[in-house]
């Protein structure tokens, strides 16, 4: 214990002061930050736009003087006004086309000193031409976050050097009474002046403003740290599960709590959105609303909640920047979060997650390093961000764990976000950090190899091979990059013993075993510690290549071959038995060959699978159903098929789903279907769509959605819809399953689609169209 003590005095003394003479050179203007930003909205949902006047409190803490300011708004904004200091000021803008913002510069009369401050107000308005998962501003749900530009900053995420801008905030937004608006941090008063109501938050932590509204109700247990929002009246609802959400994310901020020392910020708020599929946040976390709807917490949602959550201790509470700002702002969470999956769920969940991690990384790395940055010099102008931090950090995060041991590399971490809020950390802390506590020889080759290149083995383990009293196994490495592997072998009688190798690009190494017992086994980097351009050869025997084999089940149960599906997937088992996906899909393939006692059989032994994946629940599921209805039991097949729905997100498989939920729900004399109003409706659209009048369809229609699809369909000569299944939403939606039969000068098209109607007051209108895909 004394010996961890003493790593932490080291590592404190080697932080940072936060010093302005530490800051990077660049650009004048880029030297400056906000402190604080105080928001004031007013939303106009007929011209499709929110006024605003952002305030920012500006420093400088540079070592010199900075004659000029710059901020980026989204290329929208409509800048009517200026003022540094309560004076105003003239101003020039200029359009990025590249990066879809505008420039606000200003020429300042006196140079901003180092360490002074000034206010600066800018008045805007924001329109929102189109809907988007970034901002909407719809009939139905009013949606702005911070990747919109919406509020003003220095830094886009677009900067190698410097992180995207966050600073503690205050937002007031002007919203009809009607609309429940959440943001972060503490609700500080909702005032009612007639039909409009003022909102006003206040966040002390680090983040950026946003804010989502609609027609909310809170649900679940009242009081606690986690407030969870949904769709008023959401017909969906599992009441089991969103009980299931707020422990779990209870239990997050506990584990969070424990390992920073530092209490968690309440309330942490989770908001279901049909528009945001994931978004997270110093204390809001959106969700997809079908979450709530779903009977199980998958891994993918665990996995969101606690990368998301340990945002509020790292880039909440501390301010990340300088070059490889991802590294600790966005990979470090995710390392986090496997750290907590493999704690609360055990070693074959966190052997998912990391499995996930190397397969995610491989769909950049597949025509070579070079799609790919080294992590020191990420930002969003590298178009493979998001897929190499989220899964390349957590992988190298666990390299220098397994260096270190997994003690003294968490007392690091603990260690560079504990202390006093406020303080500034950067990627050079973190290494500084990790030398000190490993030593520079050992732990220098790694950072340098795995932050500042961009490298990819490729290691091959050999057969063993009996010499001179020892089995001798020989080990390759095909790619670039290498460093300290370890080889294991699985004896006859069951040993498992392991040596470790140091292989350098395009070479040899070579494990020798004492032992009397054959090896019937052997495999290099057998903790999957490092990502490589492949992974069959990483064992001897070789195993079925099981990508290709899914794939080729996959597809042969898509087109109706079962019997070719079946024997693919029991060839992924048979290499791979606790393969949950390929068992899944196996039992789809066995109840299609009416092998039903199986099929329900391995469709239950996936689902015992420890926090399972959407998709081993969607396909198992699925079985589950096709089993009840070859048993001539549609009633039990109905919850199965909804369910599998739900779980899935690729068009083509959900269409399926949704047609067999219909086939079920027939067969049981329990089809929904709408009423006369909203049959009405759908007869009234394709009249308007065949009429060839663009204004009949705009009137009918949310265009903030479906503007594309208002002005294509004026070109048609007829459109028929055929409804197939309706049912609410929710108090307002209404979600309808159809065919269309689309006529044109060449012929008739068809499609099978999914329309949501939005109703105001006695009217409806299409809002939106989540799923088309043409026959």
């Amino acid at each position: 214990m004394k010996r961890v003590n003493g790593l932490l005095l080291i590592i404190l003394v080697l932080l940072p002061t936060g010093s302005a003479a530490q800051q990077p050179a660049a650009t004048a203007y880029l030297l400056l930050r906000p402190e604080k930003i105080d928001v004031v909205a007013r939303l106009d949902l007929h011209e499709h736009k929110v006024q605003v006047r952002a305030t920012l409190t500006v420093s400088n803490p540079s070592p010199r003087p900075v004659a000029t300011m710059r901020f980026k708004l989204g290329q929208t904004a409509e800048i009517t006004g200026a003022t540094i200091d309560g004076v105003a000021r003239p101003f020039e803008t200029k359009t990025n086309e590249e990066n879809q913002t505008v420039s606000v510069n200003f020429e300042l009369d006196r140079p901003l000193a180092p360490g002074r401050s000034t206010t600066v107000v800018l008045d805007y308005g924001f329109p929102v031409p189109q809907a988007s998962a970034r901002a909407a501003l719809t009939i139905d749900e009013w949606l702005l976050l911070p990747e919109s530009f919406w509020i003003p900053v220095i830094h886009t995420p677009y900067l190698i050097d410097y992180n995207v801008d966050t600073a503690p905030f205050t937002l007031r937004i002007e919203a009809p009474t009607g609309m429940k608006v959440i943001s972060s941090g503490e609700l500080v008063s909702e005032e009612r002046h007639d039909d409009m109501t003022w909102t006003t938050y206040r966040q002390r932590l680090f983040a950026r403003p946003m804010f989502i509204a609609r027609d909310f109700e809170r649900v679940g247990e009242g009081g606690g740290a986690v407030e969870i929002y949904q769709p008023r009246g959401y017909a969906l609802a599992n009441a089991k599960t969103i009980d299931q959400l707020r422990s779990e994310a209870e239990r997050i901020l506990n584990f969070y709590t424990g390992f920073f020392g530092q209490p968690a910020p309440t309330p942490i708020r989770i908001v279901a959105s049909a528009r945001v599929p994931f978004y997270g946040a110093p204390g809001i976390l959106v969700v997809d609303e079908r979450t709530l709807a779903r009977e199980i917490l998958d891994e993918e949602t665990v996995y969101f909640l606690a990368s998301n959550l340990a945002r509020n201790w790292l880039g909440g509470r501390y301010r990340i920047t300088g070059p490889g700002h991802g590294v600790l702002f966005d990979g470090l969470p995710s390392f986090l979060a496997l750290l907590y999956m493999r704690r609360q769920y055990g070693p074959s969940v966190a052997e998912r997650m990391v499995t996930r991690f190397r397969t995610e990384y491989l769909a950049i790395v597949r025509g070579g390093s070079a799609y790919d940055a080294p992590l020191a010099r990420q930002s969003l102008r590298n178009r493979q961000y998001f897929r190499s931090i989220y899964n390349k950090v957590p992988m190298v995060m666990r390299l220098i764990e397994k260096s270190l041991g997994e003690e003294r590399f968490l007392s690091i971490i603990k260690a560079l976000f504990s202390g006093e809020a406020g303080r500034t950390v950067t990627l050079a802390d973190f290494r500084r950090a990790v030398l000190a506590a490993g030593g520079a020889k050992k732990l220098e080759p790694i950072l340098e190899r795995w932050f500042d290149r961009v490298v990819l083995p490729d290691f091959a383990v050999g057969k063993p091979v009996y010499e001179n009293g020892k089995w001798s196994v020989t080990v390759a490495n095909f790619g670039d990059g290498g460093g300290d592997v370890d080889v294991e072998i699985e004896t006859e009688d069951g040993r498992r013993l392991r040596q470790t190798v140091k292989i350098e690009a395009q070479g040899y190494a070579q494990a020798a075993f004492q032992t009397s017992s054959p090896p019937r086994r052997a495999r290099v980097d057998p903790d999957q510690l490092y990502i490589q351009a492949k992974y069959e050869n990483d064992v001897y025997p070789r195993k079925p290549p099981v990508a290709k084999l899914m794939g080729e089940g996959t597809l042969a149960l898509i087109r109706g071959d079962a019997a070719q599906a079946e024997a693919a997937f029991r060839q992924v088992l048979a290499g791979e038995p606790e393969n949950a996906a390929a068992r899944a899909l196996w039992a789809r393939a066995l109840a299609a060959l009416d092998r039903l006692d199986e099929a329900e059989r391995e469709a239950h032994r996936a689902l015992a699978e420890s926090l399972p994946s959407l998709a081993v629940f969607a396909h198992a599921r699925w079985a589950l159903a096709d089993v009840a209805m070859k048993r001539h039991r549609p009633a039990d097949a109905i919850a199965h098929y909804r369910q599998a729905a739900l779980a899935l997100a690729e068009d083509v498989a959900l269409l399926a789903a949704r047609d067999a939920l219909i086939g079920a729900e027939r067969a049981a004399g329990k089809l929904p279907l709408p009423g006369e109003p909203v049959r009405g409706f759908i007869a009234r659209l394709d009249a308007a769509i065949g009429s060839g009048r663009p204004a009949a369809v705009k009137e009918l229609v949310e265009m903030q959605n479906l503007k594309s699809f208002a002005v294509g369909v004026a070109f048609l000569e007829g459109w028929k819809t055929e409804i197939l299944r309706g049912a609410p939403l929710d108090a307002h939606r209404m979600i309808l399953d159809v065919k269309t039969l689309a006529t044109t000068s060449e012929g008739q098209r068809r499609a099978r689609a999914i329309y949501i109607l939005r109703q105001q007051g006695s009217s409806w209108k299409l809002y939106e169209i989540p799923v088309f895909v043409e026959k």
